[in-house]
């Protein structure tokens, strides 16, 4: 569905193009909306000047020699896991049965592909410690989502995409930006953290631009990095721009 919508889209973009050579699918300077997820919570999303961040829980430099011979994602995923092994080893492990992830209690949970998809292959990402949750990244045979997993009963909660969570644990926020191959979900999840139950207080999908990472900037205020597209002299380009998420 989401790819078919993308191709509705693009049909219109490139048609529009026919009379107008140069323009873009969103500008960005007119993002200004506010988003009601709940009776008590309400998002609002404005364009904003760039904020230099780092997208990953590992250090660029580093992150740079793991991916930087591999152009296929599934293979930058697995040399990262292979990293992470050296400080996460003792806590989850791989084998031909799935991933293995240990729980505070001791035990081991395995995650393992659904029954009806021979495709999924899972890998570990990250730990977050502090608030007691694994990030695990999910491969299909095309395109990709992320689970988080709870470190203390093993529930596992389906997100779009990496999840980020606020300073304080309070919030957390998975993105995920696809507005090209329509594999993946474009957009972003809010989600709220209570004593390790996770709610998810709503979601938003745009359609001419992608939310692709994004850091906290206090406990209630998220920048994302985001992108559009733009067609320029018959070729099409990407148009990077940020926007600040704030729950109020």
């Amino acid at each position: 569905m989401r790819f078919l919508l993308f191709l509705f889209v693009l049909s219109n973009f490139v048609g529009s193009t026919k009379a107008q050579q140069n323009s873009r699918w969103f500008e960005p300077k007119t993002l200004d909306t506010m988003l009601t997820f709940s009776d008590t919570v309400e998002i609002t999303l404005k364009n904003t000047e760039p904020v230099a961040f780092d997208e990953y829980f590992i250090a660029p430099e580093i992150l740079d020699t793991l991916i930087q011979s591999n152009a296929n994602y599934y293979r930058r995923a697995l040399a990262i896991e292979k990293h992470q092994m050296k400080t996460y080893g003792d806590i989850f492990k791989k084998d031909t049965k799935g991933l293995h992830l240990k729980l505070s209690n001791g035990a081991w949970i395995i995650l393992t592909p659904h029954p009806k998809s021979d495709s999924e292959s899972f890998t570990f990402e990250y730990f977050f410690r502090d608030h007691g949750y694994y990030s695990v990244r999910v491969q299909y045979s095309e395109g990709n989502r992320y689970d988080i997993v709870n470190y203390n009963t093993g529930k596992v909660t389906h997100l779009f995409g990496r999840p980020y969570f606020s300073p304080d644990g309070h919030y957390m926020i998975s993105t995920s930006g696809d507005i090209s191959a329509g594999y993946n979900w474009n957009g972003f999840q809010l989600f709220q953290n209570n004593n390790g139950h996770l709610e998810l207080l709503g979601s938003y999908e745009p359609v001419r631009w992608a939310p692709d990472a994004g850091k906290w900037i206090d406990e209630n205020k998220f920048v994302l990095k985001c992108r559009t597209t733009e067609m320029k002299d018959g070729l099409f380009y990407y148009v990077p721009f940020h926007a600040e998420l704030k729950i109020n």
